[in-house]
């Protein structure tokens, strides 16, 4: 970004279908083949996603290491 000081990026996280170009976006990235009818769409990466968990030390220590099966428990 030191090269292009005049540049702002604003990443937002939806989990929902959303207009992207209505809701005042330039571009977005979708996880999905879902497009509205008269988008383009380029891929950016493998069609295969990886889901990776990660954790501060302490925070492993006080709660313990997940476990397959309970990767989503925030408790």
């Amino acid at each position: 970004m030191t090269a292009y000081p005049q540049i702002r990026v604003e990443v937002t996280v939806e989990d929902s279908f959303i207009d992207i170009l209505a809701s005042g976006a330039e571009a977005g990235i979708r996880y999905e083949g879902r497009l509205e009818q008269d988008m383009i769409a380029v891929p950016i990466g493998p069609g295969t996603q990886r889901v990776l968990t990660v954790a501060a030390p302490s925070y492993l220590s006080a709660k313990g290491r997940p476990r397959q099966g309970n990767l989503f428990s925030l408790s």
